[in-house]
């Protein structure tokens, strides 16, 4: 948190919980973790990548591109233990099924006023 400039009392106010609650999950002391939603908003406002938030593992700091969206989506998944290969497998073909079925929906008819009719 230091990294980024941001207080226990920062986060927690963020996540709408107590100082003492993001002290417990810190200090890891108790086992508590951070719920899904709760992990995801903490990663995006310390600006760091949410693998590294729940592992330690990998590069601290955010180095790609992807919308908070997607992030989002690639925090999900990730939280699918990587020995659970059919799990994950799984999600990630629903995942982009539902993707590309959007791409491939026909946007809704633009209304449009009917033409004049020249000479009247």
């Amino acid at each position: 948190m230091d990294a980024a400039g941001k207080s226990r009392s920062d986060l927690a106010a963020e996540l709408g919980c107590t100082r003492q609650a993001v002290g417990l999950v810190l200090n890891n002391g108790t086992g508590r973790t951070l719920s899904t939603e709760f992990h995801a908003k903490a990663a995006r406002f310390l600006g760091v990548d949410p693998y590294w938030l729940a592992t330690g593992e990998g590069e601290m700091s955010v180095t790609s591109s992807l919308t908070s969206s997607a992030l989002d989506i690639a925090t999900l998944y990730d939280l699918i233990p990587v020995k659970d290969r059919v799990r994950r497998a799984r999600a990630y073909n629903q995942a982009a099924s539902a993707i590309l079925n959007v791409l491939n929906e026909q946007p809704e008819a633009a209304a449009t006023p009917p033409k004049k009719k020249e000479g009247v």
